[in-house]
């Protein structure tokens, strides 16, 4: 009896295996007949493609001509450079089948408008795909319809630029734990790693806004933080190699369980808290913080229920406030660096930043550089926090090294219903229609950013470009082409709270200290060894190397000079 039950197990299986060959047959026919069609039965550009790999061999070669740890997500935009023949054309479909979905990469501004603005599709389902076990699509980012418009609407009034003010004293604060680390720094004169430095200060200020306490990350060994980043380490993006061996990690289903508990007893605690203040003198009347503002919701929705507090809706903002605080420290802590080093190659660009900065604070002070002297441009900023805004040379350094450098590649979108065919047009062929289908529309920035059409001498470091007028060299060729934060219903929520944050830090920076990039000159990405990687501890793209940084006193480089 025992033989001819392992025997019907074996045959099961055999079965069960020969069926999953089959099926992943079928999709693969599907995926690369679908593809086909684009040439055969639509005259459509396609770039040269196999039917057992797709695109997955050309993809390969171009990644291999660019040092090794360049981010992943900018593959699409180092094919458009290999193949500009068919990248001209300001879209391409590229199919990487069963690595990531079949994709149509936009970067014609126009047609990004089309499918983001004039009408905003939903977001592709490989945003929940990618985030789903750390948020369970049920945050700004990843989700659509309801969930979405709920909580966008929620959350919305916390970004006027009324009240994001209100949160400088916060940021001044906060900036202050970072420049005494700074000055350790500088005192050690040690190479160090400034994304965790830098990604611990910008996760402290948003903490406040998404909660309304101090998580002390600058100070301690921040447990919601450690939680946050180990969770993030364990997601997968795609069904390449290296996402594929978290995936089969024996231990990650009960780590991300373990770590989803813990993260909910430390978020909770704070909401209830929210509950409990709200309408009382402990509540804060002048700051609309996240938490406040989905408490106030709640209460609305729920005050006609009695007892324990709903269960479904904590279980939401939880996921909510876990993605505000992941995208809140994320995005500023990358960019600061790309900033100072940008900055740094660039002494005239430095020069006249500092310039900028001194028109506006007054000369700076060497003396004020110590632990007991505090910048006077400090006492400015916390008196009249507009003044942040008179500095267009600083913000034009922003812009263009988020032009340069963006957070995130681009924006994916979907037909809405797949099933049926919907349609794209480039606007210097409106009567040639192409088609979407179930394909993964790629709105991608990282293409638009450097194209030539849109911005002369694209690889440079030009913050003048973002100063100039219509009609001058350096102005941008449409308005569009530049969506660091993403334009229409779907764009950043938290743009202006982070531009904010990123000129009062980099002000602040920028008078006290030399911030000095140390990197190896032998991997270059476009003429710069300042490029993007995706370390396979995160799931966005962060500074090479972990942003080695050495940190001096201004007064310490005069000195070093003479």
């Amino acid at each position: 009896m025992a033989g001819i039950a392992y025997a019907l197990i074996a045959r099961a299986l055999a079965l069960s295996g020969l069926g999953l060959v089959v099926l992943f047959a079928y999709n693969l026919y599907r995926a690369r007949m679908r593809v086909r069609s684009i040439s055969t039965k639509y005259g459509l550009p396609l770039l040269p493609h196999s039917f057992i790999l797709g695109h997955l061999i050309i993809s390969a070669k171009v990644a291999m001509k660019w040092p090794a740890d360049v981010s992943t997500s900018l593959i699409p935009y180092l094919i458009s450079l290999e193949y500009p023949e068919y990248s001209k054309h300001g879209y391409f479909y590229l199919d990487m089948w069963p690595i990531v979905n079949s994709m149509i990469v936009v970067s014609n501004p126009d047609m990004m408008v089309s499918f983001t603005q004039d009408v905003s599709l939903p977001k592709h389902r490989q945003m929940p795909f990618e985030f789903g076990p750390f948020s369970h699509g049920l945050d700004l980012v990843t989700s659509n319809g309801p969930v979405w418009k709920t909580w966008r609407a929620i959350f919305n009034p916390a970004f006027s630029l009324k009240n994001i003010q209100t949160y400088v004293p916060i940021m001044l604060q906060e900036y202050n734990i970072f420049r005494s680390k700074l000055a350790k720094l500088a005192t050690d004169g040690d190479i160090v790693n400034m994304d965790k430095v830098t990604m611990a200060l910008t996760v402290d200020i948003i903490g406040h806004a998404v909660l309304g306490a101090r998580l002390d990350a600058q100070t301690t060994d921040c447990e919601l933080f450690k939680l946050l980043k180990e969770q993030i380490s364990l997601l997968f993006v795609d069904y390449s190699p290296g996402s594929l061996r978290k995936l089969f990690m024996p231990t990650r289903a009960y780590r991300m369980w373990r770590n989803e508990r813990a993260m909910r007893r430390i978020v909770q605690p704070y909401i209830e808290k929210g509950i409990r203040d709200h309408g009382s003198k402990q509540g804060n009347k002048t700051m609309l913080r996240y938490n406040s503002l989905a408490v106030t919701n709640y209460l609305k929705e729920y005050s006609a229920l009695e007892g324990s507090i709903d269960e479904a809706w904590i279980h939401i903002a939880i996921q909510q406030f876990k993605m505000l605080l992941f995208a809140g420290h994320d995005t500023v802590s990358s960019t600061f660096y790309f900033v100072t080093a940008l900055l740094h190659n660039n002494p005239a660009s430095l020069a006249k930043c500092r310039e900028e900065l001194n028109t506006v604070f007054g000369p700076y002070d060497p003396k004020s550089n110590n632990p007991d002297t505090i910048d006077p441009a400090q006492s400015l900023i916390a008196s009249n926090p507009e003044i942040l805004n008179q500095l267009p040379y600083l913000n034009a350094c922003i812009k263009e090294t988020l032009r340069l450098f963006g957070p995130v590649s681009g924006s994916v979108r979907e037909n809405p219903n797949p099933n049926t065919n919907h349609f794209l047009y480039h606007p210097d062929h409106p009567q040639t229609p192409i088609p979407v289908w179930d394909f993964m529309l790629f709105a991608h920035q990282a293409q638009s950013h450097r194209d030539p059409a849109y911005f002369a001498d694209p690889h440079s470091f030009v913050p003048d470009r973002w100063l100039a007028k219509p009609g001058e060299k350096w102005y941008p060729g449409h308005k569009y082409a530049y969506r660091p934060f993403e334009h229409g219903p779907r764009n950043c929520i938290g743009q202006e709270f982070a531009m904010l944050e990123m000129r009062l830090v980099l002000a602040l920076v920028l008078r006290e200290w030399e911030l000095e990039p140390v990197l190896p000159q032998e991997k270059t990405y476009l003429g710069s060894n300042l490029y993007q990687s995706t370390p396979t501890e995160e799931i966005t793209m962060h500074p090479r190397g972990g942003m080695p940084m050495r940190v001096r006193r201004r007064e310490q480089l005069v000195k070093s000079l003479h």
